[in-house]
């Protein structure tokens, strides 16, 4: 009979609610069940401190078949799970057991068939018992990594089996009154603080050989890194480096470098990532990420290997960022730059040899991964040498195009577009450090010619995904944007070479832009909007905003032709000053026709034309305008280049005559010290006198000779002596007869001779005899 049914009667109630009349009736005995009586036909009796007892005794003969019948009894007590108050006694029976395996082989069942149960859920009495037995259940649950000391395939791969259920627990076999089940985290919490991380990383060592084992310790391994106090453990016990060092280890099945790979992210999720780039950042370590990424790029075709291959390439770009680690050395960066560059730039080498990759997603991604740790690795300056080598600028200029149609892709049309950009934008990080490639692989030219293409109005869908992609969906924003950057991070190098190749192949003209002169970046923030006809558009307000106005009327009264004491610079600015009304109207007119398509309006045929012929006639003035400034400019280079020129012919023109004085003068100097060059020399005078003379000699026509006769000089001498200046002695000082002219100098060849007296014309006349 129902319990409340009983109760009703009891109290003389029909249990339909209808009153029953009094009478003597029999009232039921219900035996009522102890708690601990009925716990006691779940748990048999048994005293695990007795079993404990047994264990430690060392002395009778037959005590060993004792100790394994009380541990056989004890695991069939609490085969449907452990009680936290027991748990302690029962991990410490285990640890006798374990030390007794070294003599005694039995004892590994009994260890075994209690570690099967501790894959069952702890079982609590109370609510409190998993905060009042924390600590026993977290030292016995530490115990297990120490277990792993013993050498017995069957107990480690079992250890490990019940380590992997504290996080899929097995419901209990059956229901046990008066107990529930432990939380279902208490086994991994508790995990957590007996320190198991630690211990199992330890274990390692002791698997070299051991796949098997390797495998689940493994496993164990990969369920605890996902908790950041056990990563915190397992990277003191140095789990990074001895987990990488095992990747390339033979593993038919590949669980090891599947399980190891994923701890690996988790450790670099969940724990200081500087730590762990470290322990990485190892020869060793690198030496086996290489093999191990070579293997699954050459020869992974599943889509498994692709998304592993992946996984340890974005490992290996987080270690790239310590610029310490050595890449270069182990070889591992000039793999990347070949599996980079080889579907651009043809390889011969063997790695990549009938190499291709295909349009899949991990592919794709691989493709962008790869341009990701180049960007990192042109950090590392000795880097440099082997993107020279590898031909990365060469490969990244070949993205640099304009869509080619009817031709056959490797890529789809989105996914190409999203790698074109990625390539720009690697590239403004790669070929500022390689200007001589960048140059002689016309980068100029071909980052130009895809900017004029950026900014020409031929129909192009662009997809506008990723990052880069932002604000692209539909237009040539993106690809603009990346070129623009490319160019910024190019001049930014202030290099020469680099300026004038831009200067020669029009980038200024380039950039001057016809059909918007006087855009500002206040009215690129404040984008077109339709107003009301009364309202100022904001190309009328930034007549007002700005002095431009009022620049462009003062010199309008000065006229702009005769302006003195103006450079080139100057003159080309004043283009823009002297059209600034036309360009303002041109612009006014150009947002009319933009408020006219943002409010979804279309003219008339008559009104679009005279829109496109106002439009029109507004570019070509810019493009004339441009036009002149490109003449100016360039006047100015042939005028500086003139200048220039007539300095180098005055400089050119002073070492010549430089160059002959000295020449003249080494001359005169070996006609003085050489008897035999002063000869030579007499004769190739007379010789040149001798043929300046006529053949025939007219007839009375009087010879003079041209040479004096026994001189003695190394000169040239002649009948003439030329007297450079008079002493002031024989003038007689500024003050004397200023009638010097009729005074007559005795000559006596030679230098001048001091005479005693000096007669005048007349005095001579005079003292001649007639």
């Amino acid at each position: 009979m129902p319990t409340g049914e009983a109760a009703a009667m009891a109290e003389g109630q029909d249990p339909r609610g209808r009153s029953k009349p009094s009478s003597p009736r029999h009232i039921p005995v219900i035996a009522v069940v102890a708690e601990d009586q009925e716990t006691q036909g779940v748990f048999k009796p048994m005293d695990p401190n007795h079993v404990i007892k047994l264990l430690e005794e060392n002395d009778k003969g037959d005590l060993e078949e004792k100790q394994l019948q009380s541990v056989k009894k004890l695991v069939q007590c609490y085969q449907n799970g452990f009680p936290l108050r027991d748990l302690a006694q029962i991990f410490k029976i285990m640890n006798l057991c374990a030390e007794k395996i070294k003599t005694q082989h039995q004892f590994v069942k009994p260890v075994y068939n209690i570690l099967k149960l501790c894959s069952l859920p702890f079982l609590k009495k109370k609510v409190s018992d998993e905060i009042t037995y924390a600590e026993d259940t977290a030292n016995s649950i530490a115990s297990l990594g120490d277990l792993m000391k013993i050498p017995s395939s069957e107990l480690r791969i079992q250890i490990c089996k019940c380590i992997v259920n504290f996080y899929h627990a097995e419901p209990p076999k059956k229901h046990i009154p008066g107990y529930q089940q432990a939380s279902s985290s208490y086994k991994a919490k508790m995990a957590e603080v007996g320190g198991l991380a630690k211990t199992m990383v330890q274990s390692m060592a002791l698997l070299e050989n051991q796949l098997i084992e390797k495998l689940w310790v493994l496993k164990v391994l990969q369920h605890l890194s996902t908790s950041e106090v056990n990563c915190a453990l397992m990277v003191k016990a140095q789990a990074a480096s001895e987990i990488c060092v095992h990747l390339n280890d033979p593993d038919p099945s590949g669980q090891l470098l599947f399980r190891s790979s994923e701890i690996l992210w988790n450790l670099l999720e969940k724990s200081p990532k500087e730590e762990i780039i470290q322990q990485l950042s190892t020869l060793e370590c690198l030496m086996t990420l290489k093999e191990v990424f070579k293997n699954l790029f050459m020869r992974g075709f599943s889509h498994y290997d692709r998304q592993l291959r992946n996984d340890i390439l974005v490992i290996t770009t987080i270690i790239a960022q310590n610029q310490g680690a050595p890449m270069i050395e182990c070889g591992f960066t000039r793999d990347l730059i070949l599996f980079t560059t080889f579907n651009e730039v043809k390889s011969q080498n063997p790695l990549v040899k009938g190499l291709k990759l295909s349009n899949s997603y991990e592919d794709f991604e691989l493709k962008k991964l790869l341009f990701n740790i180049i960007v990192i690795l042109c950090k590392d300056l000795p880097t440099v040498q082997l993107l020279i080598d590898g031909k990365v600028v060469l490969a990244l200029l070949t993205y640099v195009k304009k869509p080619e149609k009817h031709k056959v892709m490797e890529w789809s049309a989105a996914q190409y577009e999203e790698l074109q950009l990625h390539a720009i934008a690697t590239l403004s990080s790669v070929a500022p450090l390689l200007i001589e490639e960048y140059l002689s692989c016309q980068g100029n030219a071909r980052v130009l010619a895809f900017l004029e293409w950026c900014e020409s109005e031929d129909p192009f869908f662009s997809h506008g995904n990723s990052f880069h992609g932002t604000s692209g969906r539909g237009n040539k924003f993106a690809q603009m944007r990346y070129t623009l950057r490319l160019l910024r991070a190019m001049v930014h190098l202030e290099n020469e070479t680099v300026n004038a190749d831009l200067c020669e192949k029009g980038t200024i003209q380039q950039l001057i832009d016809t059909k918007k002169p006087l855009f500002t970046s206040f009215q690129e923030e404040q984008k077109t909007t339709p107003l009301p006809a009364n309202c100022p558009s904001i190309a009328v307000m930034d007549v007002a905003e700005n002095i431009r106005a009022k620049i462009y009327a003062v010199l309008g009264k000065l006229d702009f032709e005769n302006l003195p004491g103006l450079s080139a610079e100057d003159f080309v600015t004043l283009c823009i000053i002297h059209r600034y009304l036309d360009f303002k109207i041109g612009e006014i007119w150009n947002e009319i026709y933009e408020e006219i398509k943002l409010e979804n309006l279309r003219p008339v045929t008559s009104d679009k034309r005279i829109l496109e012929t106002i439009t029109t006639a507004s570019e070509n003035i810019g493009k004339m305008v441009a036009s002149l400034q490109s003449e100016m400019i360039e006047s100015q280079v042939r005028h500086d280049v003139q200048n220039e020129q007539k300095v180098y012919t005055k400089i050119q023109t002073s070492h010549k005559q430089r160059e002959l004085a000295n020449k003249s003068w080494e001359n005169f100097l070996a006609r003085t010290s050489n008897a035999k060059t002063l000869k030579k020399a007499k004769r190739l005078q007379e010789k040149a006198i001798e043929s300046s003379k006529y053949n025939e000699r007219p007839q009375n026509a009087v010879s003079h000779p041209t040479v004096i006769k026994g001189l003695n000089t190394t000169v040239p001498s002649g009948r003439v002596v030329t007297v450079e200046s008079t002493p002031v002695r024989l003038l007689g000082g500024p003050l004397a007869d200023t009638d010097i002219a009729l005074k007559k100098l005795p000559v006596r060849g030679g230098a001048l001779q001091r005479v005693k007296a000096v007669k005048t014309v007349d005095e001579a006349k005079k003292s001649i005899p007639t």
